[in-house]
């Protein structure tokens, strides 16, 4: 497809998928990256295929209640589009109406009950517990909420894996909410009959050295795997074969932008088809 360069800002699966299929709900965004801000978003894709950050998944989307009351918050809106009616006039450019365009957007979800899909307090507490009652378990549990409500794609940032020492310890303590989440995610969404058209990807920037290095392990960029479950995704299939150790492919290696393009396949984007960059350079997806 291209060559990845490091001076492009590459957009997220998400963003593409926002540009190939647009929103499957009107008022809820089309990808939502939960726990942190990705480190990836819109790319050179327009602002408004950025994900929606929701830092807390317990806590919802930040600052969506009115204050002073419905009453009060429209005369402050009338205000503003007033203070602001002249400076858009004057600067009618993309910038100022994506910023202009965020704020519809999410003046339509404050006034939605969409809004609802985001409010973890509605689950049963057995429901919560299962998943983990920490930020990986109750972000998996909103995504859950989220693909039932339509929205396309959700990211949920897990951080803590760079084991560079202390590793032993360290997996004794992350390794269990990573396996009570992802078991919980994929057997609420077989339960409820949404797993064959979800696709649920654990992925990671890199890997971990097979040797040790003191108490720890140093990154391994060279050799990894991946794991898909759901949306068409075959049961109980290894693609792939390292080395004994682990430390090289030996089979049928698959890079990141084959893995891209899987996923994107599976969503239903037409990967043979390019985007235009801003530099008039042909994108695709993998």
């Amino acid at each position: 497809a291209h060559e990845t360069r490091g001076t492009i800002l590459h957009p997220n699966i998400g963003a593409w998928g926002s540009h190939y299929l647009g929103r499957s709900n009107d008022t809820l965004p089309s990808s939502v990256c939960i726990n942190r801000r990705s480190d990836q978003g819109n790319g050179f894709f327009p602002a408004s295929y950025a994900p929606l950050a929701i830092g807390e998944p317990s806590q919802g989307i930040s600052n969506v209640h009115t204050i002073g009351g419905t009453g009060k918050n429209s005369r402050r809106l009338k205000l503003l589009n007033e203070i602001d009616a002249g400076f858009r006039k004057k600067f009618n450019d993309k910038g100022v109406k994506a910023y202009n365009g965020f704020y519809d957007d999410a003046l339509a979800l404050m006034k939605s009950k969409e809004l609802e899909a985001f409010d973890l307090s509605s689950e049963p507490e057995s429901t919560r517990t299962a998943y983990g009652n920490n930020a990986l378990g109750q972000g998996c549990l909103l995504a859950r909420r989220l693909v039932a409500s339509g929205v396309r794609f959700i990211e949920i940032m897990h951080d803590g894996w760079d084991h560079h020492k202390a590793l032993a310890d360290e997996m004794d303590e992350i390794a269990p909410v990573f396996d009570q989440a992802f078991a919980s995610l994929i057997s609420d969404l077989d339960q409820k009959g949404m797993l064959d058209s979800t696709l649920v990807v654990v992925a990671t920037e890199f890997g971990r050295k097979p040797q040790f290095d003191g108490d720890g392990r140093g990154h391994h960029p060279v050799c990894f795997s991946t794991a898909l479950a759901g949306g068409g995704a075959k049961r109980g299939f290894v693609y792939g074969k390292s080395d004994e150790r682990g430390f090289y492919v030996e089979d049928d290696a698959v890079s990141v932008g084959a893995l891209h393009a899987s996923i994107a396949f599976a969503a239903g984007m037409n990967i043979e088809k390019p985007a235009i960059s801003p530099a008039g350079r042909p994108m695709t997806v993998g």
